[in-house]
Formats: C-alpha cells, sequence, structure tokens
C-alpha cells in the first residue's frame, strides 16, 4: 500500500515538472519570437542607426582632438621646447579643467 502511494506521488510530481518544463520552453519560445519581432521593426531600425550615426559622430570629433594634441606634443618634444608644451597645458587646464 504505502510503495503504491509513493508509486503515485511520485508520478504526480514527475507530471508536474513535466508540465512546468514545456510551459516555461513554451514561454521561452514566446519572448524569442517577440524580441526578433521588435529587433525588425523599420521605424525603430532608422532611430537605432540615427542614435549610432551621433555616437560615432562624436567618437570621430575625440579622436581627431586627441590626434591633434599628439601632433602638437610631437612637433614641441621634436623642436625642444618642452618648457612651451608644460606652459600650453596649464592654459588648457585654466580654460577647462575638466578636459585635463
Amino acid at each position: 500500500m504505502i510503495f503504491l502511494l509513493l508509486v503515485l506521488a511520485f508520478g504526480a510530481l514527475l507530471v508536474l515538472v513535466f508540465t512546468l518544463a514545456i510551459s516555461w520552453q513554451q514561454e521561452r519560445e514566446r519572448a524569442i519570437r517577440a524580441e526578433i519581432v521588435s529587433m525588425h521593426r523599420p521605424g525603430d531600425a532608422a532611430a537605432r542607426f540615427e542614435r549610432i550615426e551621433q555616437a560615432l559622430e562624436g567618437i570621430a570629433l575625440e579622436v581627431e582632438r586627441l590626434a591633434e594634441a599628439q601632433r602638437f606634443s610631437a612637433r614641441i618634444l621634436a623642436e625642444g621646447k618642452p618648457q612651451l608644451l608644460a606652459r600650453e597645458a596649464s592654459t588648457r587646464e585654466r580654460q577647462d579643467p575638466e578636459a585635463g
């Protein structure tokens, strides 16, 4: 009798676990499909590309600014005038202390 109850309890547990696993998998598939559909909306893609373009333009400006500073530093060091470099750096810090 106890063995029969244990078998029935184990069977019920297996049914419950399989039911939960199947429902979890179906919900996960629904979420993946919804994500794929949301990625392919044309209006969202245009706005996203616009944000990416703006970010790249900002990065390009910063890279150009850094390259100009590097060229300036190389020129000053090549001319053998490190005092001018130090004076220019202190002038820039006074003008824009966050750029340091």
